[in-house]
């Protein structure tokens, strides 16, 4: 399932509006970085593609990995932690935002 959302990254997100990650060492960053890393580039990806793992439950599944990023990461940055993993999923919880707008406009 990774395989397929780091694919669906590669060609939908990864230059929009800037690169976040290096494609080489995405795969390897996802699976060692805090959850909520992983959980926010799902909640992204998720947006644009179906996969049999979810049953027809991306919806569902991309509102449970924001919310569950949001509340972790949240909480970090109001600290003043300011390390790279954090900043990554604030862009992509923002991506992800800004991707349900638009989405309610069509």
């Amino acid at each position: 399932m990774l395989s397929h959302y780091l694919e669906v990254y590669r060609t939908k997100v990864h230059l929009q509006p800037l690169p976040l990650f290096s494609l080489y060492s995405l795969r390897g960053l996802l699976t060692r970085s805090p959850r909520y890393l992983l959980w926010s580039f799902l909640a992204l990806t998720l947006n644009f593609s179906r996969h049999d793992f979810y049953g027809g439950r991306e919806a569902v599944a991309a509102d449970f990995y924001s919310r569950s990023a949001h509340e972790t990461v949240a909480n970090l940055a109001s600290e003043g932690i300011a390390r790279m993993d954090i900043m990554q999923t604030l862009c992509l919880l923002a991506m992800n935002d800004i991707m349900g707008k638009i989405f309610l406009t069509f």
